[in-house]
């Protein structure tokens, strides 16, 4: 384009852009491409000036390189901002503009001097042409390149773009107004000024640039054809034209650099204060230190993070803010920063400061601050600029993420369980420690591979684990996978893996990060669990009755194979709750509540019901079943077993429609009932109550009968005798009961064994006296004292004693001995009875078991008392045995107990806060009457309540009689008794909720009455319960009267003496 215009032998030309493209590109790409601009300019002369020359294209093309390298080394040894963004830039593009141009104008001039007839008398017309043009095309079009190349993005703003396009359409239209062929007047080219101006303004330097390309292509085009206000023949259009576009250009730039100046202020103005409000709120400090001079300066939040410094800038006191940081950083603060300033000094550009430190506020607020800082010199001082920020926040997260982390590793390792990592891109595999204690190897050892992970897996499994982990990496499934490793020790572990995948924006799976747990113990737990169950499955469907198991809710989760073929109904068919379809209509509503009352209270149930057959017909089953339960306590459902019993049902609607007629047979059925365990706890309620009456009437009444009525006492002492027989037959039942389910219970304590002997020899020796049996007792003194349960060894030595009474006839003898035998003590029970057959000695011990189980046999009993003795005799650790020389030749039993702690669980007797029936010498003194003592009885037997009165008034006592627990607590609301005596076992509110209700009282309304428990429970726990219950004694039906008196004058002597020392103290009695 400059060559179209060249006025000098085709090479000089008003305006040359090319020396602006030129000195544009050096700047950009370097001086390395100056054979670029070389070769370009000797193509264009080839192209536009063929006549000349070639040396002199070559060295017009030498003297416009040179220029332009020459201009690009001027302007970075001035450290030109390429963009163009300040004034100074703009000012040395122009200087370089005249001084490059003065190289590539004096080159050119000598080489057309040189190649041109007369040239040097033109040299320097040309000179100066050809000088203007390359100055001209420098200003014009090195800007227009520099600023678009290296100037901010625009992006695709296309208000901006559009905004561009007017400005530089309007100059190109205002340039063709001023240029066009009617043109003349020289004011008119300035008309172009404000659509330049519109495009400095608004779009700054590149606006500017842009704008004017069109201005000075018109200008020049139409000042080269004659026409326009510089196209006159003076000879000076050229001149004119040239400086037109030289002041339109610099005059344009330095209004856009102004304006950008201005706009970059306004900018940085706004970015400050932003920074400003962002340092306020992030916590953020910036400072400044002059290190050779000390002088700095520091923002108002560099002041709140040391507290005590005044924003603004002056003398560092080195020693005042060292003194801000904690104790224990400082010493490492100043070493880091001096190490920095050295380094600084040394190396700039590799110096840097960074630090982490706490300040001590003085309030005693710790903060964590970061520093950061770089260096840079301000001439010959050495200057530091950073930022510090408060980064407390951050070190406590990292304080807590690290205790987090240790959790977490602490539960991983108590877990089995490790974390791993592997790098899809480069194959690295990353294990945890605990991973490396799973597969046994020492931690840090694994050598990092997939190859080496793989090595481990077992090598039947290796193939499976590649496949789930190829098929989670394409995205199909996830990675979940059990699998055996080996360890080095040769040990087969089983594993649990998990993993999941993380891909890249493409989708392309980058990593895999998952968690190993070792289930060796858990596999083989369940393998256990399902062996057990297979065990129990096959031992069900070979058992000849029907077993069922069912869930918590209630539903049937397994019918064994003989349900499915007794009934005919599918195994699968009965799971839930279809078994009820296989039952009797009439029985199925009943038998289905039993069963969710059952589950409800998680207690073992037993009912019959008519199942229908396979063949359709019903047949009475009975249903037993208890509940599971897992180790820790969670109920499980029931397991159960069916049995037809239509036979043995049968057998009992005959045998009772018997009984009928048979009343002995009744009678051994009605025994035999009785030994159901279920039934205990309430017979034994239930007969005693009344024998409490029997035995009390009988009391009174033998005691106030004339002895010169024989017959009258006769009938009371059988009616006695047979009264207290009943109730040890009761008590025997109770202990077996006791016996079969586990629960007997022995109250260890130290004891003498001749007071346990003699207590129950003297309580046999009536009996004995009644049938002329000579009852000899011989001790050893050497047995001393030992431990074990003082009632239940008198129970025994009773038992054993009271058989051999009955089965030695009048005038026999028995003998109890004592003796120490080594290690153990021997009790002996000889007589000169019966005797024992040979063939029944090894089952004399056992359950119901008698010589003579006829229904004509000549002596009562049950068969327990022998199987109790045995019973009592191993809890403490002991052993019975019994022998006899044949029948008519007596018997001999012999205890043998050890003189160490017996071997079995102890109770505690009491736990401090039973009352002794037996009265000390000074309550004796207080029990010749019970004058003054008010007692209130509660009993819902009115037989009971009517007998206690009698005896109780006898001995002058007051008596209030209650029917109910609640009735009780309406006359203790009227009037505090000295004795409260209640039974247990009532409707309605029994004796337990009874007591409690008295102890919340407060004590002037009874709250701390003495109080007696009477119940037919007559277990060590019962007792228990009742002292903890809050009673002071337990008396068990049937009661003696005299045991009763006994306690009520007791508690109300030892009331009395407990609120005379209240009195006397000042303090509450306690109950």
């Amino acid at each position: 384009m400059g060559l179209q215009w060249a006025t000098v032998g085709g090479a000089a030309s008003p305006v040359f852009p090319a020396a602006g493209v030129a000195l544009a590109g050096l700047l950009l790409g370097g001086p390395r491409l100056w054979p670029a601009v070389f070769a370009g300019t000797v193509t264009a002369f080839l192209l536009r000036a063929p006549s000349l020359p070639l040396w002199v294209k070559a060295a017009l093309a030498s003297g416009n390189t040179l220029a332009a390298l020459g201009g690009a080394w001027a302007l970075r040894r001035a450290r030109l901002r390429p963009a163009l963004t300040r004034l100074t830039d703009v000012l040395l593009v122009s200087a370089a503009a005249l001084g490059s141009s003065a190289i590539a104008a004096t080159a050119g001039t000598f080489a057309l001097a040189g190649a041109l007839d007369q040239g040097f008398r033109q040299a320097p017309a040309t000179w100066l042409n050809w000088w203007v043009g390359d100055v001209t095309g420098v200003i014009v079009v090195t800007p227009l390149v520099l600023s678009w190349a290296r100037g901010e993005p625009v992006g695709r703003d296309r208000g901006r773009w559009l905004h561009l396009a007017l400005c530089t359409a309007a100059a190109w239209a205002l340039a063709w107004l001023s240029f066009g062929p009617e043109s003349s007047r020289m004011v008119r080219p300035w008309l172009t000024f404000p659509a330049l101006t519109w495009a400095a303004l608004t779009w700054g330097v590149r606006g500017a640039a842009a704008a004017m390309v069109p201005v000075a292509v018109v200008a020049i085009q139409a000042t080269t054809e004659g026409h326009g206000p510089f196209g006159t023949p003076e000879g000076f259009q050229f001149a004119l034209l040239q400086q037109f576009i030289g002041a339109t250009t610099l005059t344009t730039l330095v209004l856009a650099v102004v304006a950008d100046e201005r706009r970059n202020s306004e900018a940085l103005r706004r970015n400050e204060e932003r920074l400003r409000r962002a340092s306020r709120a992030g916590r953020i400090g910036l400072w400044e230190f002059n290190i050779d001079s000390g002088a700095a300066a520091w923002t108002p939040e560099v002041c709140a993070l040391f507290e005590g410094c005044r924003p603004g800038s002056g003398r560092v006191d080195y020693a005042r803010w060292l003194e801000a940081i904690h104790p224990e950083d400082r010493a490492a603060v100043a070493r880091t920063a001096d190490q920095a300033i050295e380094q600084a000094r040394s190396r700039l550009s590799e110096a840097h400061y960074k630090d982490e430190y706490r300040v001590l506020h003085a309030d005693g607020t710790v903060l964590w601050l970061a520093s950061t800082g770089a260096f840079e010199r301000a001439g010959n001082e050495l200057v530091m600029i950073g930022v510090v920020r408060d980064i407390t926040e951050r070190k406590h997260a990292e304080e807590a993420l690290r205790e987090n982390e240790a959790r977490l590793r602490l539960a991983l390792r108590a877990g089995q369980t490790g974390v791993w990592e592997w790098d899809v891109v480069t194959g690295r595999v990353v294990w945890s420690d605990e991973v490396c204690g799973i597969f046994g190897i020492p931690p840090g050892t694994f050598e990092g591979t997939l190859e080496a992970f793989e090595r481990r897996i077992y090598p039947d499994d290796r193939a499976r684990v590649r496949a789930e982990a190829q098929t989670a990496m394409k995205g199909r499934t996830g990675y979940a996978i059990e699998f055996r490793i080996v360890r080095p020790d040769g040990q087969i572990r089983w594993v649990t893996d998990f993993g999941t995948v993380e891909r890249d924006e493409a989708g392309q799976p980058r990593s895999m990060i998952g968690m190993v747990t070792d289930i060796t113990e858990k596999r083989a737990a369940a393998d256990a669990i399902r062996e057990s169950e297979e065990r129990f499955r096959n031992i069900a469907d070979n058992s000849p009755v029907m077993i069922w198991v069912t869930r918590p809710d209630a539903s049937c989760a397994y019918l064994n194979k003989v349900w499915s073929d007794f009934t005919g109904q599918a195994q699968a068919a009965g799971l839930g709750f279809g078994w009820l379809d296989t039952l009797h209509p009439e029985d199925a509503e009943r038998a289905a509540s039993v069963f969710r009352a059952a589950n409800a209270r998680r207690e073992p149930f037993r009912l019959d019901y008519r199942l229908r057959r396979r063949d359709g017909q019903y047949r009475w089953c009975i249903d037993a079943a208890a509940p599971r339960f897992s180790p820790s306590g969670e109920f499980l459902g029931y397991v159960g077993s069916v049995i037809d019993i239509t036979d043995r049902k049968q057998a009992e609607e005959e045998r009772t429609r018997l009984l009928e007629v048979e009343q002995a047979a009744r009678g051994e059925a009605e025994r035999a009932n009785r030994l159901k365990d279920e039934f205990l706890s309430t017979i034994s309620h239930e007969l005693r109550t009344p024998l409490t009456a029997i035995l009390g009437w009988s009391h009174l009444l033998r005691r106030r009968s004339s002895r010169e009525d024989e017959d009258l006492c006769k009938g009371l002492a059988v009616i006695d005798r047979n009264a207290r027989a009943q109730a040890q037959l009761i008590e025997d039942l109770l202990d077996m009961g006791r016996i079969t389910s586990g629960k007997l219970r022995l109250d260890v304590q130290p004891l003498d064994l001749h007071d346990v002997v003699g207590a129950a020899v003297s309580s046999v020796a009536p009996s004995a006296e009644a049938k002329g049996i000579q009852l000899e007792k011989i001790s050893s003194p050497a047995v001393g004292v030992t431990r074990g349960d003082p009632s239940r060894l008198q129970q025994v030595v009773w038992n054993l004693l009271s058989n051999a009474i009955k089965f030695t006839p009048e005038g026999g003898s028995v003998q109890v001995k004592v003796s120490r035998a080594g290690d153990h003590v021997d009790i002996t029970v000889s007589d000169t009875g019966e005797g024992i057959k040979p063939e029944f000695l090894p089952h004399v011990f056992e359950r119901f078991r008698q010589a003579d189980a006829s229904t004509t046999r000549r002596h009562g009993g049950l068969g327990l008392g022998l199987a109790i003795v045995k019973h009592l005799v191993e809890l403490h650790g002991g052993a019975v045995r019994a022998t006899s020389a044949g029948v008519g030749k007596g018997a001999t039993f012999t205890v043998e107990l050890p003189l160490g702690v017996a071997h079995a669980p102890a109770e505690s007797g009491t736990d401090g806060r039973e009352v002794d029936a037996r009265a000390s010498v000074d309550d004796l003194c207080e029990l010749s009457d019970l004058s003054g003592i008010s007692v209130l009885f509660v009993d819902d037997a009115l037989d009971t309540r009517d007998m206690v009165r009698t005896f109780v008034e006898e001995r002058k006592a007051r008596v209030r009689l209650a029917g109910s627990a609640e009735e009780a607590l309406r006359l203790l609301e009227l009037e505090r008794p000295d004795v409260l005596v209640s039974d247990i076992g009532m409707r309605g509110m029994d004796g337990y909720e009874l007591i409690r209700r008295v102890r919340a009282l407060p004590q002037e309304r009874g709250g701390d009455v003495p109080a007696v428990a009477l119940t037919a429970y007559a277990g060590n726990e019962d007792r228990m319960r009742a002292l903890l219950a809050g009673f002071q004694t337990h008396l068990a039906k049937p009661i003696q009267p005299t045991e009763l008196l006994m306690a009520i004058g007791v508690l109300a002597a030892r009331g009395a003496r407990k609120g005379r020392r209240q009195a006397v103290d000042g303090g509450p009695a306690l109950p």
